[in-house]
């Protein structure tokens, strides 16, 4: 018993020592200065910023200074739907076109009624194949099919 008690008293003091050092670092984060870069989701910063050209207006918030037109091939799946989804939020997009084998008239209609400029159009089938990709500066490939048992 007085071997668990022991224990017990460390244990606790050594989350109380982590919990004071978290929200001392927590009260110094506060008082670092805001970040000024344009607040874009991760996965999509690498792929759509890459060839950014951008200017910054007067209050600071970042704009496109071109068209751009992205294309999503295999975006009625479970990666492609969160993907268009991102990138619909995304200020430096300006057209996202939408491909895949079927349902993809469907999300396009879902993510045209989120308030942003961009504009969102689906494609289905192999013949519309083309017109997804006609004039697109980005294309994102999410598309697969699911592992099956055995496969590595």
């Amino acid at each position: 018993p007085a071997l668990a008690q022991t224990h017990t008293r460390t244990h606790t003091h050594t989350l109380n020592t982590r919990r004071a050092n978290m929200l001392k670092s927590t009260q110094a984060q506060q008082h670092l200065p805001r970040r000024t870069a344009p607040r874009v989701a991760r996965s999509a910063k690498s792929l759509v910023l890459s060839r950014r050209s951008s200017s910054r207006s007067a209050s600071g918030t970042a704009m496109a200074s071109s068209m751009r037109k992205v294309a999503i091939l295999g975006a009625a799946g479970g990666i492609g739907q969160p993907l268009a989804l991102l990138l619909k939020m995304n200020p430096f997009v300006t057209n996202l076109a939408l491909y895949d084998i079927a349902n993809t008239p469907g999300v396009a209609a879902d993510l045209s009624h989120i308030n942003t400029s961009i504009q969102v159009a689906g494609y289905a089938g192999d013949d519309q194949l083309g017109d997804a990709l006609a004039g697109c500066d980005l294309v994102i490939i999410p598309a697969g099919v699911p592992r099956k048992p055995g496969m590595t």
